[in-house]
């Protein structure tokens, strides 16, 4: 991946990068200028992640970033269907107590605590496993309530 392609695209992606890592500060986002090894540090800060997991879960959103679709609107779409997919979500993440489930309507960062709780993981490593799973459940809109991953 180029980093003058990165920068070049900068003002467009910073608003997909804003919505993916929210505790990133706009003054940091400024400071960091679309360079690469600057954004996967602030990851890698932010969210205690190693750098080999920050800079994966980087290029991971740099692939999914020039999509049309902001990570709001797959988020708006997983809380609109929640009670469909929550079948889903529990068969991938079974640990997960029905309750809490309900409870969470769907909301990134409850389902981000529960999975860092009950997995042991980071919290930028629960983040990816949500947004990765929020993701399929986008692109796959016929997943069952019970489907397989």
């Amino acid at each position: 991946m180029n980093n003058d392609i990165i920068e070049g695209k900068w003002n467009q992606l910073k608003g997909s990068f804003r919505e993916k890592w929210g505790d990133i500060t706009d003054d940091e986002l400024q400071q960091a200028a679309g360079k690469k090894d600057r954004l996967v540090g602030l990851i890698q800060e932010k969210y205690g992640m190693t750098t080999e997991k920050a800079e994966a879960a980087y290029n991971k959103w740099y692939e999914r970033a020039e999509e049309p679709d902001t990570w709001e609107t797959i988020w708006n779409n997983v809380q609109g269907r929640w009670t469909e997919l929550s079948g889903h979500f529990k068969q991938n993440y079974g640990q997960s107590v029905d309750d809490d489930l309900a409870q969470s309507r769907g909301r990134r960062d409850i389902l981000a605590g529960m999975i860092q709780r009950e997995y042991n993981v980071s919290r930028g490593e629960a983040f990816e496993m949500i947004d990765d799973w929020a993701y399929g459940s986008y692109r796959q809109p016929n997943i069952p309530s019970g489907g397989a991953r």
